[in-house]
């Protein structure tokens, strides 16, 4: 939480400094921060002693920071390209496993490292639709308990995600953002336990421009 509310600060102070410089030319170059909220499917779970237990869906916070080029005044291309830093809340599943006659407890968090390209859909106004695909690196912490005992394990993995959205140019130097991302962030293990986690990442944001 405490993350989150240093992002919505910095979101804060970007707006204010972007009024100084409404008018001017910006070079392309962009820095941004989002938050939101992200719909966890945590699925092919493994109890410790390797028994199915049933796919869940879980809601966590998710904030990230991102840097990017857009090609559009230098080069006349609406598109751009942007390294993207996320986290998500730690979520939790727990499920009773009839054939271990026990429960079972797995706690996932998940971070990514992402290079994103997004093409942008000019309207002659403020607003301006975008599709993306994105490839990069996921880290997925599992933590399961069962029967008294805790394992933990990571997975360090590729990562994909295809999304859209829509941003609403302020001036030169800043825009509003509202995204909307599927990402596939792979799976981790925890000795015999194991889970498959996938993200549907609704975000808002704000872009400042150099």
């Amino acid at each position: 939480m405490k993350k989150l509310t240093s992002l919505a600060v910095i979101i804060g102070l970007a707006t204010s400094v972007s009024a100084f410089a409404a008018n001017s030319e910006n070079t392309g170059y962009y820095a941004g921060a989002k938050m939101g909220t992200s719909l966890e499917q945590i699925h092919g779970q493994k109890s410790a002693t390797g028994n199915s237990v049933p796919r869940d869906t879980k809601q966590a916070g998710t904030a990230g920071l991102v840097f990017g080029y857009n090609f559009q005044n230098e080069f006349n291309l609406p598109v751009r390209a942007e390294l993207d830093y996320s986290f998500r809340d730690t979520t939790d599943t727990d499920h009773f496993i009839k054939a271990d006659n026990t429960r079972t407890h797995n706690r996932v968090r998940l971070q990514t490292a992402m290079l994103n390209g997004y093409y942008d859909i000019n309207t002659d106004t403020a607003f301006t639709p975008y599709i993306s695909a994105g490839i990069g690196y996921a880290n997925v912490n599992l933590k399961n308990t069962q029967d008294g005992a805790s394992h933990t394990g990571n997975g360090d993995n590729f990562a994909w995600s295809v999304g859209t959205g829509v941003s609403y140019a302020i001036n030169n130097h800043m825009d509003l953002d509202l995204g909307y991302k599927y990402l596939d962030a792979g799976d981790a293990t925890a000795q015999a336990s194991k889970v498959k986690v996938a993200t549907h990442d609704f975000t808002a944001g704000v872009n400042y421009y150099f």
